[in-house]
């Protein structure tokens, strides 16, 4: 491929940060926590734990505070400097990701300290915030189908409102301070604490939000940054469906061309666009039940939402057309994908919808929007409006919504995506002069290196965080095989 860069071989051509565009450092840095042993025999022993209190509203400096929990795996060499991990989710546990991807940080550890939180709203965050309902904050909303007319539209409108209303009732100066500028704010709080004088963030899924959020807020201080799977918060919402709808439908015909060609497709000799279009249509005209939990069924969106997994995980095409058969059998099993995990939904719609991901706020723009993805998305239409009918009668503003980076205030940043997050990222990085790109071949996967551990991705991040070399050019790297469990 013309002007990429393949590996990490001798002799590529680095580019060094300037070191005019980094933060200043000061002389003596100060620490402000006490590490201790994690009380918590599912992390590996080398992490240490300590905390931190922020005020609950950052415009109220001297209010109400809450304790965030901090941990870190330190340097198994001298401490160079500090790395941040920004987990994803939102509502995700720093410690936890960060635990469960150890290994993949072994070459960093050798000369810098990796440092994570768990973010307000999650379930490691803690101090004087109480859920005395946090079933209201847990039991969201959910969206039988995609609403086809405005009847349906302003029904959905009226229980998202009951559920948000009820959520804010059980702790409402959190939820009405969870926006992603919020935790940036807090992680610049975990920085000083740990006496750390610049960021270095390595930020994993939605943590790439708050990373942004914290570049708008905190240019000065910002040395590197890489942004791995990022969630965008620079594209419009059309420009995002421009961008992914395209990638998902060339996916989906590569599976058609796997299953004409290769007998063990379930779906093998069959027209397997008309028997996928007919299911998801009879979903939605009346969802089908999942035989094991028969309080629970599908619709034709919901369908959609976890076919696009398995489209885009060509490892997982062989299941694809085995729950196709058993959903159109009444049975939709084969589209429940793993065991739902208990994140409150004040650290999905209430860090989301401030950060402007609900921007479908009447019928005329949602129906225009349902237009564009049936357009260009004959197959999974509604699935990136799905999650934007999430934020359907949010209460309160959006205070943080995608916007520019300051480009000419920043250093140079590292992105890392494969093939189908790349536009996104993309776009963001390209708006800091000087950035580069690390990619995979592959349509999904997701995280290349907290989730990964791709080491061709580790070798480049890790140079460009310690050293902030970046290189020369895009680099492409080789796929290599997925962890367990990935």
């Amino acid at each position: 491929m013309r002007g990429v860069v393949l590996g990490v071989a001798g002799g590529l051509a680095l580019l060094m940060v300037p070191a005019t565009a980094m933060a200043d450092v000061a002389d003596e840095p100060t620490e402000d926590v006490t590490w201790v042993d994690c009380d918590d025999e599912s992390v590996p022993d080398v992490m240490e734990c300590a905390s931190v209190e922020v005020p609950l509203d950052w415009s109220e400096p001297d209010g109400e505070t809450l304790v965030l929990d901090v941990s870190r795996a330190p340097a198994t060499g001298e401490a160079e400097r500090t790395v941040f991990f920004l987990p994803g989710g939102p509502g995700g546990s720093g410690l936890v990701r960060l635990s469960a991807s150890i290994d993949h940080i072994a070459d960093l550890r050798e000369r810098v300290d990796v440092v994570t939180w768990d973010p307000r709203g999650s379930e490691g965050s803690r101090g004087n915030i109480h859920w005395p309902d946090l079933a209201a904050c847990l039991e969201g909303p959910t969206m039988t189908a995609a609403p086809r007319d405005e009847d349906e539209f302003a029904q959905l409108t009226a229980e998202n409102i009951a559920a948000f209303e009820d959520c804010h009732a059980s702790a409402p100066k959190l939820v009405e301070n969870m926006d992603s500028v919020s935790h940036a704010r807090d992680l610049d709080a975990v920085r000083e604490a740990v006496g750390a004088t610049e960021m270095n963030a390595l930020a994993n899924s939605y943590g790439g939000v708050v990373a942004v959020s914290y570049a708008r807020t905190f240019p000065d201080r910002v040395r590197t940054m890489f942004l791995d799977s990022a969630v965008d918060h620079v594209f419009s919402f059309e420009e995002e469906q421009n961008a992914d709808y395209p990638n998902l439908e060339r996916q989906f015909g590569a599976y058609q061309d796997w299953c004409a060609e290769d007998d063990s497709c379930a779906l093998h000799g069959e027209d397997v666009e008309a028997r996928w279009q007919a299911l998801v249509a009879a979903a939605d005209e009346e969802p089908i039940p999942v035989q094991d939990a028969p309080e629970e069924s599908m619709s034709g969106t919901a369908l959609k939402q976890v076919a696009a997994t398995y489209t885009i995980n060509e490892f997982l095409w062989p299941e694809l057309g085995e729950a196709v058969l058993r959903a159109e059998e009444g049975d939709a099993s084969g589209f429940v994908m793993g065991e739902a995990r208990p994140v409150m939904m004040t650290a999905l719609a209430a860090t989301e919808c401030p950060d402007g991901t609900g921007s479908l706020d009447d019928y005329s723009s949602y129906r225009a929007a349902m237009d564009r993805a049936q357009e260009l998305s004959p197959n999974f239409a509604g699935v990136r409006e799905a999650r934007a009918l999430g934020c359907l009668g949010w209460p309160f503003p959006v205070s943080n919504p995608p916007a520019p980076l300051p480009g000419d205030e920043l250093p140079p940043l590292l992105g890392g995506a494969p093939l189908w997050e790349r536009p996104g990222i993309r776009a963001t990085v390209d708006q800091v002069p000087g950035s580069r790109l690390v990619t995979v071949e592959e349509m999904d996967a997701h995280g290349l290196y907290i989730n990964y551990g791709n080491s061709c991705v580790i070798g480049h991040v890790n140079r460009y965080l310690v050293d902030a070399e970046l290189p020369g050019a895009d680099v492409e790297c080789p796929m290599e095989e997925r962890p367990e469990g990935a």
